[in-house]
């Protein structure tokens, strides 16, 4: 059966996947549609893969199959052969045999909920207009990027992991063995989803829908973190304001549908600061380092994060006692002499910067600075960077951001 819909293709933090391989699906629905930002008439097609039994029929050229009940979503050009050919064969419940090299992965944010599209590479995702004005969704993502960075937002959900932990073990206790992270991280997923859903209507795709007794559960123990979660939509309502008018044009533009704009922004924000956190904290799972850092840079900023590491949160008890026998320092110093970075200390160095570090890379001589200022009295504990004192970023916020000097 051929069904008709109308659905705006919107890309937020794609994540592209190339497999080598054929796979035979049958057709579930198929809907006329169109990318907005090309103009191209497409057809999204609902496929589930097929699973072929182990035992054979005496007509040698039937292999016996099942499929289930609810697919993927894949994107064509409407008028291809292709999909004039996968059309005839789901009028006729034939099997579609698809090479899977020809498409191209992405996780897209749909009405608040986290869908999985596979594009045929005869569907132009990018297009622009006579006067060259319309974004390409690299664009989008850097200011989004850019607005995760200003508002910390991966700070926030980097911190939610180290909230776990104290909030589960007892007091001022720290893990005793590394292998207590990996139920750690199953919550932390559990618990982000909880957070995205309730602050931003969020759906994550990587793991279960909660059950009622879980959303109990973090509702009655993890409710400030939610909170602070609603206030980021807040904030970053105000941030998008006092945007440039032709940034807030050319986002607009973007995601087309201008009446939930703001809504859409705060979910891209949230979601993005998520992923980051989340990637960062199951890239380092068994690290058994207590730092890492990564270095971000947009059109208008270039930050390194120094942060702890899984194992830096569950020692984080450990990591304050070096800090008051004046030895946490030259841990820090360690991390970083053995990844390519020094500490300066020097004064005159510092008292130029006004800051009280700074991390230099050997390889290349680029030095990044704690950009140190004052705080006001409206100063939250939830992973809003301290400006003060750079050493409760690390162990108490979770994360240090220092800004690249341009000579």
């Amino acid at each position: 059966m051929l069904t008709h819909a109308t659905t705006h293709s919107r890309d937020v933090g794609c994540n592209l996947n190339r497999t080598e391989q054929m796979k035979d699906y049958r057709v579930l629905n198929i809907f006329d549609s169109e990318i907005e930002i090309t103009n191209q008439h497409v057809a999204i097609i609902e496929l589930v893969e097929v699973e072929y039994q182990d035992f054979l029929l005496s007509d040698l050229d039937y292999r016996p199959y099942t499929f289930g009940s609810e697919g993927e979503k894949f994107v064509f050009d409407f008028n291809s052969n292709l999909t004039k050919e996968i059309i005839r064969r789901a009028e006729q419940e034939q099997i579609v045999k698809l090479d899977m090299t020809e498409f191209n992965f992405r996780h897209e944010l749909k009405n608040g909920k986290m869908e999985k599209f596979g594009y045929h590479d005869s569907v132009k995702l990018i297009g622009l207009d006579e006067q060259d004005e319309l974004i390409t969704s690299q664009k989008l993502e850097n200011i989004i990027q850019e607005c995760v960075l200003y508002h910390h937002t991966d700070m926030f959900f980097n911190f939610v992991f180290r909230f776990i932990i104290d909030t589960e073990l007892p007091n001022n206790q720290d893990i005793s063995d590394i292998s207590q992270l990996k139920p750690v991280f199953k919550t932390y997923q559990k618990l982000c989803q909880y957070i995205l859903l309730e602050s931003a209507k969020v759906l994550t795709l990587d793991c279960d829908e909660l059950t009622q007794t879980e959303k109990n559960y973090f509702e009655e123990k993890y409710f400030q973190l939610v909170k602070h979660a609603k206030d980021y939509c807040d904030v970053i309502n105000t941030y998008v304001i006092y945007l440039d008018k032709k940034i807030i044009e050319f986002i607009e533009w973007e995601l087309k549908d201008k009446s939930p704009f703001f809504f859409q922004f705060q979910q891209s924000c949230l979601l993005k600061g998520y992923e980051i956190a989340r990637n960062r904290i199951e890239k380092n799972l068994e690290n058994q380092n207590f730092f890492n850092h990564e270095i971000i840079n947009t059109e208008n900023q270039n930050v390194l994060k120094f942060f702890p590491t899984p194992y830096g949160m569950g020692k984080k008890w450990y990591l304050v006692e070096s800090v008051k026998n004046s030895t946490i320092i030259q841990v820090i110093d360690e991390y970083l002499n053995q990844n390519g970075f020094k500490l300066i200390t020097g004064q005159d160095i510092n008292k130029e910067l006004k800051t009280s570090i700074v991390f230099e890379s050997i390889e290349n001589k680029e030095s990044y600075y704690f950009k140190k200022r004052e705080i006001d009295g409206s100063y939250v504990a939830f992973a809003e960077q301290d400006r003060k004192n750079p050493l409760r970023a690390i162990l108490v916020q979770g994360q240090l951001n220092l800004t690249k000097i341009i000579s």
